[in-house]
């Protein structure tokens, strides 16, 4: 159902302004699917990302919407990257946002190698994830080996409709799960392990070459994109192998022909 007061968020990446929030909005999406990651919440977002050409978010850019939150900034006139130092309140290139069913806002930074978690109503996080707990470092997989606990350059998140997190970790060709509550990964889609993040060879249906985007359905199922093998794979409940792919129709990574069955570098997927 489309809430008719629901929330906006708009990504700014440019300018590391993280997410406005806007409200008193009428129905603007056909369906919560289509309007980014969002698991069990009754407060319908949409999400979408500037470009280096709009820097800033301004009402005079999406006239009748009245902005009342940044996210990242410690105002609206400001865009430094991690202003003011790393922290619970900054940010630096946002690339996805998601609710979860209480309200809070789940932020992921590619270059904070992080996910920050707002409480509902707040712009201060409680809760980091690929930083072992620290809001103040921002290093690759914390400075050392790829565990179940570290990110590097993540990109998009999905929750699914049980309240767990899937994270499409791009720069450790993975994905991971993250079950409700939890900042430990119990799942890794793309890897053998949760200590590798080798480029696994082949385009099969174990491997990957970035994934991007990721969307949890309605039944414990997921898709991914693959950017660099031109492809969209999913995944059953329960399985770490792809059983499905979009985009060639085959197991090939071919992004030369532009007919109804090919894909060329997808960046995020919804479903319906």
């Amino acid at each position: 159902m489309v809430s008719g007061n629901s929330l906006i968020f708009l990504l700014a990446i440019s300018s590391f302004l993280s997410v406005s929030c806007i409200s008193e909005v009428a129905s603007l999406c056909a369906s919560g699917a289509l309007c980014g990651g969002v698991g069990g919440s009754s407060s319908i977002p949409l999400f979408l990302l500037s470009t280096p050409s709009t820097p800033s978010l301004s009402t005079e850019t999406y006239p009748g919407f009245t902005t009342t939150r940044v996210y990242g900034q410690p105002d609206f006139t400001s865009n430094t990257a991690n202003n003011g130092g790393i922290s619970a309140t900054s940010a630096n290139n946002p690339t996805g946002v998601a609710l979860d069913s209480s309200g809070n806002v789940y932020i992921t930074e590619f270059y904070n190698n992080r996910i920050l978690r707002f409480p509902s109503g707040s712009t201060t996080a409680d809760k980091v994830y690929g930083q072992a707990g620290s809001f103040t470092t921002n290093t690759a997989n914390k400075g050392g080996s790829v565990n179940e606990n570290t990110l590097y350059a993540p990109v998009h998140l999905s929750f699914d409709v049980s309240g767990g997190l899937y994270v499409a970790d791009a720069y450790n060709d993975r994905a991971l799960y993250f079950p409700p509550g939890s900042t430990t990964a119990t799942k890794v889609f793309g890897q053998p392990n949760f200590n590798s993040n080798a480029l696994v060879p082949g385009n099969g249906t174990n491997s990957n070459w970035g994934i991007w985007g990721i969307r949890a359905g309605n039944a414990d199922d997921v898709y991914m994109t693959d950017y660099n093998n031109n492809r969209i794979l999913y995944y059953p409940s329960g399985s770490s192998f792809a059983t499905r792919i979009y985009g060639a129709g085959n197991e090939s990574n071919l992004c030369s022909t532009v007919n109804a069955s090919s894909i060329c570098y997808p960046t995020d997927v919804v479903v319906d």
